[in-house]
């Protein structure tokens, strides 16, 4: 069996933040490149492996390339749409079935031309990645609504060249503005919050400042992100928050649509009743909606 998955899908599978390719960790991917040679040596998606086959015939994987502990396996030619419409493709998904035991097979929607197109500086022409350059691989934040909204997470870096990249024009740190001369990258418009984790109905009035931003960013064609650091980390919280509010979500479909983001994610149980309210008054329910623990693991 083999689906689809999309480019910006992939982008933010490719920056979930595992480290080591021998991890076995859902966020994982193992991703083929079965174009030409020429092809994948000239420019390739970053960390894809290239598939090739032996003078038999036999397809064969590159070393390392470990199958049997990816989550996440996904592959791509040119302009791939269906296995059908590429024989290499079509090969590749029965041998990977047949010998290494998977169900489903990813096929990249648009191929590496979209790819491309969409995200360029995720594109290299550098093949051997070792362990330790996968330790300082840089992450770029995750793509919430294309080509609009952000989240970066501690492990996301964010200097000037990742701006630039993603075109961003305004960022929502969660977070009070440093003193002093810290060195941040700033784009035209900043917005620096108040928020106390250890009061949850605190976080209401962050909650409102960052969604009349982001909605103010819209409307001008800006590119937002928002940016947690390590000891804050309710960015999740202030992007469902703006899916609820200005996207006409439910909560539970704001919680779904992030993670599939971002697939590591984990309720913020303290501020689930704070967006209930907010889920209450934007959609005018004559009540709060029940919060199941079901929903949102």
């Amino acid at each position: 069996m083999n689906e689809t998955i999309d480019v910006t899908t992939l982008y933010n599978l490719l920056n979930q933040g595992t480290s080591s390719p021998y991890a076995f960790d859902f966020t994982n991917v193992l991703l083929l490149d079965v174009r030409e040679r020429e092809e994948y040596e000239y420019s390739h998606i970053r960390r894809a492996v290239h598939s090739k086959k032996k003078e038999n015939g036999d397809l064969l994987l590159p070393f390392g390339s470990n199958p049997e502990v990816r989550w996440n396996v996904c592959i791509y030619d040119q302009d791939s749409y269906q296995a059908n419409n590429c024989n290499r493709m079509s090969d590749m998904i029965s041998y990977l079935m047949k010998n290494h035991s998977f169900s489903l097979v990813r096929i990249l929607s648009g191929g590496f031309r979209k790819f491309s197109k969409s995200y360029p500086f995720m594109c290299t022409s550098r093949i051997l990645y070792l362990p330790r350059d996968l330790e300082v691989l840089e992450y770029y934040p995750f793509e919430v609504i294309h080509d609009f909204l952000y989240l970066a997470l501690p492990l996301h870096s964010i200097p000037q060249v990742v701006i630039d990249n993603l075109r961003i024009t305004a960022m929502v740190y969660c977070y009070p503005k440093p003193s002093g001369s810290i060195n941040l990258p700033e784009p035209r418009e900043t917005l620096y919050l108040e928020v106390d984790p250890a009061r949850p109905a605190s976080i209401q009035k962050p909650i409102d400042e960052a969604c009349r931003f982001i909605s103010s960013q819209r409307k001008l064609g800006g590119r937002v992100v928002i940016v947690n650091n390590q000891y804050n980390r309710t960015g999740s919280t202030l992007t469902m928050a703006y899916l609820i509010a200005e996207e006409g979500k439910t909560l539970k479909e704001a919680w779904r649509t992030l993670r599939r983001t971002y697939l590591s994610l984990r309720p913020r149980w303290e501020y689930l009743d704070q967006l209930a309210l907010l889920e209450k008054k934007a959609r005018n329910l004559p009540e709060e909606q029940p919060i199941k623990d079901s929903d949102f693991l």
